[in-house]
């Protein structure tokens, strides 16, 4: 497995990644004049990424037993 220093360097470059990626988005998306659920999430988006990034990273065949066993 990756060392807990490559994680949270993955982690940090994720998360500066998403802080400028998150706003530009949100200025670019169209509206469809639907009204949009804008809930609080109980992780942040680049937690979601990293997870994933790691799990490819892994080598393990699937995703709930890298979730069950690793995070």
């Amino acid at each position: 497995m990756i060392s807990k220093d490559k994680i949270t360097k993955i982690f940090c470059s994720i998360d500066d990644f998403c802080l400028v990626f998150e706003p530009a988005l949100a200025k670019r998306q169209l509206l469809t004049g639907k009204k949009t659920r804008k809930r609080k999430f109980t992780m942040a988006t680049s937690e979601v990424v990293t997870i994933n990034v790691l799990f490819h990273l892994s080598g393990v065949r699937t995703f709930k037993h890298f979730y069950i066993d690793y995070v």
